[in-house]
């Protein structure tokens, strides 16, 4: 990896992702006043971030894998923003495309395990299974679910894999509406359940 240079913390407007597993940096987009640039920050930000990449980056939500091997990151192609992988900490040895569907702002998501990437486009909740190897094996993207709401809204989706999902939904427009989550489980089997065969 070429030697990152340093970046005056204060003027960032930083977009935090995930934490190495080593509890070392924090990787994160540094914010617009530095063009969306790839960072990760030392733990403690004694010193500011600093960028990766040669040219750097520019990446407007990230995330790293849960070992530590791969970023997801959004990053801006034709002037629409795709979602791709890139290793870690060599980010510019590989850019290995995911999505080409223009991503919502919400950051992309690792399932637990690892094998699985969440990502949303427009209104929908999007999977790809990641497996292993170098470069890893994509599977093709599938839907997981619709994050449109009755109301004109979207919800915000929480997965763990794609068989679990938090999902937080607008319930009603009114004020005085409770705030109310709904726990759905083994929603597949219900959904099997109710399709025609």
């Amino acid at each position: 990896m070429n030697s990152p240079s340093r970046l005056p913390y204060r003027r960032t407007r930083p977009f935090p992702g995930s934490w190495t597993p080593d509890g070392r940096f924090l990787i994160l987009a540094s914010g617009r006043t530095l063009d969306n640039r790839l960072a990760r920050l030392p733990a403690g930000g004694a010193t500011g971030p600093e960028t990766l990449g040669s040219p750097p980056i520019r990446a407007r939500r990230v995330t790293l894998s849960p070992d530590g091997r791969w970023l997801a990151t959004q990053e801006s192609e034709g002037g629409a923003w795709r979602l791709f992988l890139r290793p870690f900490p060599n980010v510019d040895d590989a850019r290995i495309p995911v999505a080409t569907d223009n991503l919502s702002l919400r950051p992309p998501v690792w399932s637990r395990n690892g094998q699985e990437l969440f990502y949303a486009t427009g209104d929908r909740l999007m999977s790809v299974t990641v497996g292993g190897g170098n470069p890893p094996a994509l599977g093709k993207p599938a839907l997981v679910l619709d994050l449109a709401d009755s109301n004109g809204g979207f919800g915000y989706a929480t997965p763990e894999s794609r068989e679990r999902v938090l999902v937080s939904r607008s319930i009603g427009r009114s004020a005085g509406a409770p705030v109310e989550y709904r726990v759905v489980l083994n929603w597949f089997t219900e959904l099997n359940a109710r399709m025609p065969q």
